[in-house]
């Protein structure tokens, strides 16, 4: 009960998973894993299928989580979401690690042209996403799913 009062799902302790939001399912999941007083969390698209303002609750989540000493380690293409919660980016291509570092300077600086690529791929598809004016700098919680 208090892994699901942490993760703050809490009052739907009596409902069955059919009955959340996909969001609702996401804490849900997380409970399940901290109940376990994990040191590492792997997450595999943890904001996928979820809509934006329960995307900004499940970021604050993991924030929360990882400024407990846990560490998180998110699969995502959602370089939003990474911007605003990590530290370090790795960049993966066919299970091979291609180029990793910070954040901001893996989205602004890419030394890799498959990592230029993919980040020019994203552009392509979200045009707001163009320079440090965007929704990926500086990272912000309480914007991180307008434009990405």
């Amino acid at each position: 009960m208090k892994a699901l009062d942490d993760v703050g799902v809490l009052r739907h302790r009596d409902k069955h998973p059919g009955e959340l939001s996909g969001g609702e399912q996401q804490r849900v999941a997380i409970a399940r894993t901290l109940v376990n007083d994990p040191e590492i969390v792997l997450l595999d698209e943890p904001t996928a299928s979820v809509d934006p303002e329960l995307t900004k609750g499940i970021v604050e989540l993991m924030k929360e989580i990882a400024q407990g000493g846990v560490t998180i380690v998110a699969v995502t293409h959602e370089m939003g979401f990474a911007r605003a919660v990590g530290d370090r980016m790795i960049y993966l291509e066919e299970g091979r690690i291609v180029e990793e570092g910070h954040p901001h300077d893996m989205v602004w600086h890419a030394k890799d042209e498959r990592t230029q690529r993919f980040l020019a791929a994203v552009r392509r598809v979200n045009p707001t996403v163009e320079s440090d004016e965007s929704p990926w700098a500086p990272p912000d919680v309480a914007t991180i799913t307008e434009g990405v």
